[in-house]
């Protein structure tokens, strides 16, 4: 997506000079107007210059943002308040910087003729496909506010209970750290002190304690390989998440 350089005057008339993302110039002047910013000068960089990844940029808004700005353009929509009138000030309430774009774009393109549920599956990040069909479904004879407050319902479920789920791992996922650490400091630290012990004495162990033992001189051993491993797995995860896949899920 094309990059561009601007300039432009705040609603508090001070000077700004910033770069937007837009599939057009017509459609950055469009998303800074939405803004309150006056253009001043606009110019496209250079494909050489920068490189914009395609959509929106920066940290996924929360579910309930989303839903709470759907159920607020389903009031609007149901006091009869016109579609792009009620985005535009969505698009100004908006907290997450990503989601005010988003809106902003969801504003321009709906001004432009294009069905709201188009302009949602254009963001599949902020609004699932839950919201795409129930859009389209409302725009071939449904009742668009009816379904967009029955959407932000099943969100909202949605956020609570994934609230709920989250809250009732925290306690089984710290105890399992604690035993991890204690185990890892029992057969890193205790357990070579006992084998010492054992080779002096020439005792046979039960097959267990020499299990454990066996774990012991492999941790000591090749501590470097665990440790490469979940530095590796944490830049995978990472990697991952950068992905349009990653990002769409987390």
């Amino acid at each position: 997506m094309p990059l561009y350089n601007y300039k432009a005057l705040t609603r508090a008339g001070a000077e700004k000079s910033d770069r937007i993302d837009a599939t057009s110039e017509d459609q950055a002047k469009a998303m800074l107007r939405l803004r309150g910013e006056h253009v001043i000068h606009i110019r496209e960089l250079a494909s050489g210059q920068a490189a914009a990844p395609s959509g929106i940029r920066g940290k996924k808004p929360n579910t309930d943002e989303v839903a709470g700005a759907i159920r607020q353009l389903s009031i609007l929509i149901r006091f009869g308040v016109p579609l792009v009138e009620s985005l535009t000030g969505l698009s100004e309430q908006a907290k997450s910087p990503v989601f005010a774009q988003a809106l902003q774009r969801i504003t321009i393109d709906v001004s432009h003729g294009a069905a709201l549920s188009e302009s949602f599956e254009k963001h599949p990040r902020i609004f699932p496909s839950m919201a795409v069909e129930m859009a389209r479904v409302a725009e071939t004879g449904g009742s668009l506010a009816e379904s967009l407050g029955k959407l932000a319902d099943h969100m909202e479920k949605g956020a609570e209970i994934a609230r709920k789920v989250k809250g009732a791992l925290a306690y089984p996922i710290v105890v399992l750290c604690i035993s991890f650490l204690t185990v890892l400091v029992m057969v890193t630290f205790i357990l070579p002190r006992f084998t010492k012990l054992f080779d002096k004495m020439g005792a046979k162990v039960p097959w267990t304690t020499q299990l454990l033992i066996t774990i012991s001189n492999v941790t000591t051993t090749y501590w470097y390989l665990f440790i490469g491993g979940a530095i590796a797995l944490f830049f995978l995860t990472r990697k991952y998440l950068s992905t349009p896949a990653g990002r769409r899920n987390y």
